[in-house]
């Protein structure tokens, strides 16, 4: 099968600096990483040119569809509400600092050679 890469856009909320979502990164999305799927992987991008400079993507590498679809809608929402207060906690703090990981987001399959 064919890995899959998502590519979600993210907006800072209004009073969000971009230094304190950085920050954010740093100090919570380690911990976060760690309470996810085996296989999955997540970057945190920052553009420096082109017409997304200065703005945020998340970058999401999973082994391949079928194991995104157990977990995740058409929608990018999760199927189950989080289990973990760990992840709770994380998301809250998430969707305060931005939105649009949901909203604006492709899925590719790579093709591969």
């Amino acid at each position: 099968m064919s890995r899959l890469v998502g590519i979600h856009y993210l907006t800072l909320h209004e009073g969000i600096t971009p230094e304190a979502f950085e920050q954010f990164v740093r100090d919570e999305v380690p911990n976060y990483v760690k309470l996810t799927p085996a296989g999955w992987t997540y970057r945190v991008l920052k553009g420096v040119r082109g017409q997304r400079k200065d703005q945020y993507t998340v970058l999401i590498e999973i082994p391949d569809a079928t194991t995104r679809d157990a977990l995740m809608d058409e929608n990018g929402q999760p199927l189950e509400s989080p289990t973990s207060p760990e992840y709770a906690a994380f998301r809250d703090k998430w969707m305060a600092m931005v939105s649009g990981m949901a909203e604006v987001f492709t899925d590719y399959i790579e093709i591969e050679y």
